[in-house]
């Protein structure tokens, strides 16, 4: 007999439950909460992207910072922007969304992660492929090779989890 009883199924268990594999998952935008680096050396705006069964993905949003090169700087609105389109979020509305806003836009989604290994460190990082709206009609973002960020979008017009992109 082990340690928690002979049926605890210890080795069946998820080493970390609340994480999502990678996969194509149905949910919400959960809470959203912006982070300053004690040091100054970043901001960023983290955003839980909720499966229907309680675990979430994290997908963080850096802020442009004074210090940063226009590329860095376009890269960032640029991610940030397209996470906005997954939304449908109007243009006319994309400076002045709340928190509120994104999360009401974002009640019902569809999110698409995936892991990929950096080239420079060798380390594997999730990164979110690609989010819409539930019923199809959103915008479609895909990550290229940056880790840090959404990468080039596609117009998606997915009926069902079956016809989104992979």
């Amino acid at each position: 007999m082990g340690l928690f009883g002979d049926n605890a199924e210890i080795s069946t268990a998820a080493a970390d439950p609340w994480n999502l594999p990678d996969g194509i998952y149905e949910g919400a935008v959960g809470e959203i909460e912006t982070y300053a680096d004690p040091d100054g050396k970043f901001t960023c705006t983290n955003v839980d992207l909720v499966a229907e069964d309680g675990r979430s993905y994290t997908l963080r949003l850096y802020h442009p910072e004074e210090s940063d090169s226009d590329v860095q700087r376009q890269r960032k609105l640029s991610n940030i922007r397209r996470f906005y389109e997954g939304l449908e979020i109007p243009v006319e509305n994309m400076d002045s969304a709340t928190a509120e806003d994104i999360q009401a836009a974002g009640e019902s989604i569809v999110f698409r992660l995936v892991s990929n290994t950096s080239k420079k460190n060798n380390k594997t990082y999730q990164n979110l492929y690609s989010i819409q709206l539930a019923r199809g009609a959103g915008m479609t973002q895909k990550i290229g090779d940056s880790v840090d960020g959404l990468g080039e979008f596609a117009k998606a017009g997915a009926q069902d989890l079956s016809d989104f992109p992979s």
